[in-house]
């Protein structure tokens, strides 16, 4: 995958490109809440026939499969034939919780069904969580069809230009932010071919958080 940072429309939001972090299988994330547990409570790692024995995994070589998974997806660094040479690598985990149109809005039914870790450096501090966009209104953020983006949730930062996840009427989707007054709000596609979205007081509106970082499959 790489990841694309969100600046202003102006900016080619290509020009940075990073590998980011695959989902992890169900055993690997056993594997990674014992260690990340097990640290917390001895200040140091587990050895892999520790894991084993927690886990129920027939021999350390089982194990070591999954560490080697983590160590390559990027959650933590393990030295071959070294007692207690795991490391966890810093970052935030974030729940990927549902789906957000960036055409018409969509349902805002959320669920969580699939997590990844994020270095902080590239989000900033405080609460995110991941949707995926469908449709193409705003490719010209760089945004397309499947995507997923991380979603600061109700950053004190939020102004116009921004693009925010937006809540209308018991509805979602992605768009940026053109006008918020006490009375209106005016959202903008980025594509010619959608129209603008203007919510009023007579609308139920609730900005749910500014898209910071978007990930693509390669």
């Amino acid at each position: 995958m790489k990841f694309t940072m969100l600046e202003n429309p102006s900016t080619n939001p290509y020009n940075s490109t990073q590998m980011f972090t695959t989902p992890l299988t169900q055993r690997q994330r056993e594997v990674l809440d014992f260690i990340r547990k097990y640290i917390k409570t001895h200040g140091y790692s587990p050895t892999l026939r520790e894991i084993a024995r927690e886990l129920g995994i027939k021999t350390p070589r089982g194990v070591k499969t999954h560490i080697k998974a983590l160590q390559k997806k990027g959650y933590l660094t393990f030295t071959p034939y070294k007692a207690r040479s795991i490391s966890l690598l810093s970052g935030e985990k974030i729940p990927l919780i549902g789906l957000s149109a960036t055409g018409a809005p969509i349902s805002s039914e959320e669920y969580e069904f699939e997590e990844f870790t994020i270095d902080e450096k590239l989000i900033g501090k405080g609460k995110h969580f991941i949707v995926k966009v469908t449709g193409e209104s705003m490719l010209l953020r760089g945004i397309e069809d499947g995507d997923l983006v991380v979603i600061k949730e109700n950053p004190e930062s939020i102004k116009p230009g921004d693009v925010v996840l937006v809540k209308i009427n018991g509805e979602i989707t992605l768009k940026t932010l053109i006008q918020k007054t006490d009375t209106l709000i005016v959202l903008k596609p980025e594509n010619p071919d959608y129209p603008p979205i203007k919510a009023t007081n007579l609308d139920q509106v609730e900005i749910l958080g500014k898209a910071v970082l978007v990930l693509k499959r390669l």
